[in-house]
């Protein structure tokens, strides 16, 4: 039959164009390009930080102790049984201040090192007044707080007294034991220096069962350093003995 458009056959496309590529563009100069081996080395870092293990805190930070507590000084004294475990806490001279707690001078005492200050003091306000110190001697019949709270009795000097009571074998009666400086000025014809500052001295009689003198000897007998007998009593003391070293402790 006749020839359809879409029949395939010779074609007249004219003249045939040749099958030629396009030419190359023109990109330039080569760009310089670095190789691998030309860049820097990655840091090693080493293995990834994953944090705290599961469930667990962070430490605590350090938190520092608390300052330890002033130590403490004590005086202990015969007691009832002579055991010497009767023992009170004492509380430094430095934080009283009362003008009644100013001792004279030792510079101008017959012995600077004997008529030192103490550096402690006894709170009689905070100690029982009927504690026996020694068998026969109670704190406040050695250091009232009618004569300055705070009291200073050498334990040695208790243990002598109570030698002197049990040689006289009758009741001895303390007129006077400790004085605070204060109150010892106050007081008519007392001694500058009197030795009842220091807590080694008491003012002594029996009320009559037994001469002054009897007192007076027995207190010798038993090492004291000084008596003077006086129309109704007589004044011993231990002014040579060792400074206590409770009372008399460094600050």
């Amino acid at each position: 039959g006749p020839p359809t458009p879409f029949d395939a056959g010779p074609t007249d496309l004219g003249t045939s164009i040749p099958d030629v590529a396009p030419p190359p563009q023109d990109l330039g100069p080569p760009q310089d390009i670095e190789e691998p081996e030309d860049l820097p080395p990655t840091p090693d870092l080493g293995p990834p930080d994953a944090g705290p293990p599961p469930d667990t805190q962070p430490p605590e930070p350090d938190i520092p102790p608390d300052p330890p507590d002033p130590p403490s000084v004590e005086t202990c004294y015969p007691g009832p049984a002579n055991s010497w475990d009767v023992c009170f806490d004492l509380v430094p001279l430095a934080d009283i201040a009362d003008p009644a707690y100013s001792w004279p001078n030792p510079a101008g005492s017959p012995d600077p090192i004997q008529y030192a200050e103490p550096n402690w003091l006894l709170d009689l306000n905070a100690a029982s007044g009927s504690t026996k110190v020694a068998a026969n001697f109670a704190l406040n019949e050695l250091m009232s707080a009618t004569k300055g709270q705070w009291g200073v009795f050498s334990p040695q000097a208790v243990f002598k007294l109570q030698q002197v009571r049990t040689d006289l074998g009758v009741p001895l009666h303390v007129n006077s034991g400790f004085r605070s400086p204060g109150y010892n000025s106050g007081i008519d014809g007392a001694a500058k220096y009197s030795r009842h500052q220091f807590g080694d001295a008491v003012d002594v009689t029996t009320k009559g069962a037994t001469s002054l003198a009897t007192i007076e000897q027995a207190c010798k007998q038993n090492d004291a350093s000084f008596t003077l007998m006086y129309d109704t009593h007589v004044h011993c003391d231990w002014r040579n003995l060792p400074l206590d070293i409770g009372y008399w402790s460094a600050p």
